[in-house]
């Protein structure tokens, strides 16, 4: 591909012939390729702490697992940025080719992602994945300021909001569809994602790639002629194709540090904002699940519990399967420790996931066996519960007898564990364990319902932005953008703290309304202020550059929102999602200091 020229900076010489307006078809097509992106990225946030968790990951180590996302970020996002500026090819334009690497990218992981079957592949897979989607991404931010005139951008960027939002939507509440619609299973064995995860990210990967297919094809960029014209230029200035690689990163470096002042202004409103989304994306799962839902365990549970791990012995630690066995019991006693601090002043407490997951595998209860003796019961009652009981029973001796995986429901271990009007003819040790087992399951179903309702949560917040983002024009032309971004911020900091205040399920859709306030500004205002400020031939540049101060945030978060969620809200990740409303409030309150001078 030929180099493009160095076009004239935001200031328009006078001899600049204007872009013309685009029409609404136009502006559809252009931006039609983020709805398969958000899919993409919604699917990310909304599943990536529960695919970390079932795999084994505690609440204090979930932060560090997603610090691979925004590290690519620092790395990629310049570079795409910088070469999209200095790309053209006569058949696929400037942006245009980096949409396609990224879609191809992105929908290969989204297909392995949901596979892996440790937690360092998942990690390494959501490593791929993000690097994959910032790609695409940021040549799509350029792509407005290199099509659009100045008066069209709030809508340009607003379009953009508008198919995140609908992609979010649906990629969200793709889990809890697929589990209460289309019957999919959203519980799996230990170290196994449900079904309903994995046949989402499957779809988000088609979406993500049909989607950015459609703007490559019914899009066409200005050539550099074109653009030469449009920012007073008599020719095309063709250098950069003779610079070499030092001199590209020495460019790089001199434009970082020579930003835009409304650009670096912004930059601290940026880090603000985006340190509360990653709070909410990394811990609304763990904050709704404890929080909202019932994960409580009882104290006579923890002591059953306590005393199967306290009773296990590895055989042999010099083999590989020893080894892991190891690890895995080091562990579960580390979690035990830190409950057993808690029971001394509470009856109840909400557990931690990975101890129910330990005890699940086998590790104290045995599925298998406990189906068998299920199995094997007698039952000569001829109450109605009995005979719910026998038809259970044969349906679990069916399964096996068709060798067809078997597992022990909730509702079914709960019926056998707590029937009243039947004698199982169990001993007392065994009826001790069903009951231990029927607790657990629940609390695993719980945790299940949970992680499907934040996908719920995750689509309401993204379907309110896809309609807000429409609003934020006119409020913005009746105002100011900096007063439309400043509302837009506090809602979303108000929504995201009033989640400890929600007394159950549904009432948490109504934080998600602030939230989608805010979502709808954060991917409208500061990009519609940025582009009238940045030099027209480093459009693609400066934008990656920008989302250093989406990243810095991201990263300090995973480096320590683990640790300090573990030390001052002694894991209570509900009290980590009320500070980051509280940084959102801050950025607003921020916005005062932005020089917008294009308002």
């Amino acid at each position: 591909m030929a180099q493009s020229s160095s076009f004239a900076s935001n200031v328009t010489p006078e001899n600049a012939i204007p872009k013309p307006r685009l029409g609404f078809w136009e502006i559809w097509n252009m931006n039609f390729g983020f709805l398969g992106i958000q899919f993409g990225f919604a699917l990310q946030n909304a599943n990536v702490s529960r695919i970390f968790q079932t795999l084994g990951a505690e609440v204090d180590e979930i932060a560090i697992l997603w610090i691979a996302a925004p590290a690519t970020g620092l790395l990629v996002q310049p570079i795409i940025g910088y070469l999209s500026d200095h790309t053209w090819s006569a058949r696929w334009g400037r942006r245009k080719p980096f949409f396609m690497i990224g879609a191809i990218l992105a929908s290969i992981a989204l297909i392995f992602m949901p596979n892996s079957s440790e937690l360092w592949m998942a990690a390494g897979m959501l490593w791929i994945l993000d690097a994959s989607i910032n790609i695409s991404m940021e040549p799509f931010r350029a792509l407005i300021g290199d099509m659009m005139p100045e008066s069209q951008r709030t809508v340009g960027f607003a379009t953009q909001s508008f198919f995140i939002g609908v992609g979010a939507v649906i990629a969200s509440a793709l889990p809890y569809i697929l589990t209460n619609f289309l019957g999919f299973s959203n519980e799996a064995p230990e170290g196994k994602i449900p079904d309903t995860v994995i046949w989402s990210f499957y779809s988000g990967s088609a979406v993500f790639f049909l989607a950015v297919m459609w703007t490559v094809f019914n899009t066409k960029e200005y050539s550099p002629e074109e653009l030469a014209k449009y920012h007073g230029e008599e020719e095309v200035d063709n250098s950069e194709a003779k610079k070499s690689l030092k001199e590209i990163l020495l460019e790089i470096m001199k434009d970082i540090a020579k930003m835009p002042k409304t650009m670096a202004q912004l930059a601290v409103v940026q880090f603000f904002s985006w340190l509360a989304l990653f709070a909410m994306w990394i811990y609304t799962t763990s904050a709704v699940t404890s929080h909202t839902y019932d994960m409580k365990l009882d104290k006579t549970s923890f002591e059953g519990i306590k005393a199967s791990v306290m009773a296990i012995n590895v055989k042999d630690e010099n083999t590989a399967a020893g080894k892991k066995e190891a690890k895995e019991l080091k562990k579960a006693k580390e979690i035990l420790t830190k409950l057993e601090t808690k029971f001394k002043t509470q009856q109840e407490i909400s557990t931690d996931l990975g101890i129910v997951m330990y005890a699940l595998n086998g590790k104290i209860l045995d599925e298998n066996k406990l189906i068998d003796k299920l199995g094997g019961l007698p039952i000569d009652a001829d109450s109605e519960e009995a005979k719910k009981a026998k038809d259970k029973m044969q349906e679990l001796k069916d399964k096996k007898s068709k060798s067809i995986p078997v597992q022990l429901d909730a509702e079914t271990a709960d019926f056998f564990a707590n029937t009243t009007t039947i004698d199982l003819k169990m001993p007392e040790d065994e009826q001790a364990k069903l009951k231990l087992f029927a607790k657990l399951k629940n609390i695993q179903k719980e945790y299940n319902q949970g992680a499907d309702w934040v996908g719920i949560m995750f689509a309401v917040y993204s379907g309110l932005s896809a309609v807000f983002a429409f609003l934020f024009p006119p409020f913005a032309d009746a105002t100011s953008r900096k007063t439309a971004h400043m509302v837009g911020l506090t809602m979303g900091g108000l929504g995201l703290i009033s989640i400890y205040f929600m007394p159950s399920p549904e009432m948490l859709l109504l934080s998600m309304v602030g939230v989608g306030f805010a979502w709808a500004s954060i991917l409208t205002m500061p990009y519609a202020i940025l582009a009238g400020c940045l030099p027209a031939n480093k459009m693609g540049f400066y934008m990656g550059v920008f989302n250093f101060f989406i990243v810095l945030p991201q990263l300090i978060a995973a480096a320590f929102l683990g640790w300090f969620t573990s030390v001052f809200f002694d894991g209570q990740a509900v009290y980590t999602l009320m500070l980051g409303g509280f940084c959102m409030i801050i950025a607003a309150a921020l916005v005062v200091f932005v020089d917008d001078k294009t308002t």
